[in-house]
């Protein structure tokens, strides 16, 4: 069966359709950037048991490609500059290591210390 609405009912139906806001919740929107906290641990229980693990994504990785570094180094009179990036990079990849270890280190220990909460 098809029902058929006066133009009068049309007319109404379409201006109460353009008072609604087509960005619902726009009005919460600020001009800054909002930054929000990301977790370094994830706690889970699993079978009674309390399990801390890393939140990997929240890791930056860090690349060295070995085989550009060494083309350039034996290409350009440069070496000594290319062999301080390398210790950079490697320096840096061992503290972000580091700062994981010692992160999850300090989790384990607040969970087993709060286990009871």
């Amino acid at each position: 069966m098809v029902r058929f609405f006066s133009t009068g009912q049309l007319t109404q139906a379409l201006a109460s359709i353009q008072t609604l806001d087509p960005t619902p919740a726009s009005e919460y929107v600020t001009e800054q950037n909002v930054q929000y906290l990301l977790p370094d641990l994830i706690f889970k229980v699993e079978d009674g048991r309390l399990t801390i693990e890393t939140a990997k994504s929240q890791i930056p990785e860090l690349l060295f490609d070995e085989k550009t570094y060494k083309e350039l180094k034996t290409q350009s009179n440069q070496g000594k500059y290319f062999s301080q990036q390398r210790q950079d990079y490697l320096e840096m990849k061992n503290a972000i290591d580091q700062r994981q270890q010692t992160i999850l280190r300090l989790g384990k220990y607040a969970g087993e210390y709060q286990r009871a909460f």
